[in-house]
């Protein structure tokens, strides 16, 4: 069984292998730092990625973000991928990860399977993940 931080983003909520996780902090959209693309956290700055810019939302302005100290892989540097919320932890068993259904090439190259819950979907974040994904959000899929 698997463990996942459950996270949400405009109409999408979210898996992410919590051992890519480092920690969840509260961030504000008044940072102008972590609107420029930076945060400083404890003496380390880190690139903070917005998932509404990954999956091509529009932004939500003057609120709380879920702020993830994520790792990608173990050869890269940590930075922050912000949600709209957190959620909770979820366990879950490998054989109820689902194929994606039919969907578009850009959530394919971001998403990996699917958890049914109470009849909602919630997309498992690829582990790693293309670093073209992650840091080209407006790149045009091929």
């Amino acid at each position: 069984m698997n463990q996942y931080l459950q996270v949400a983003t405009g109409p999408y909520q979210l898996l992410l292998n919590c051992a890519a996780v480092h920690e969840v902090l509260s961030i504000t959209n008044h940072d102008t730092a972590s609107l420029a693309g930076h945060l400083d956290i404890r003496n380390q700055t880190y690139k903070v990625l917005n998932s509404r810019a990954i999956l091509q939302l529009e932004p939500r302005l003057n609120t709380t973000h879920t702020g993830v100290i994520y790792t990608q892989n173990l050869n890269t540097a940590a930075f922050i991928l912000l949600f709209d919320r957190a959620i909770g932890l979820q366990h879950v068993p490998e054989q109820h990860i689902l194929p994606l259904p039919n969907v578009s090439k850009r959530l394919s190259c971001l998403f990996d399977g699917v958890f049914v819950d109470n009849k909602q979907l919630i997309y498992r974040l690829r582990y790693p993940l293309d670093d073209d994904v992650l840091f080209n959000p407006h790149k045009p899929s091929t």
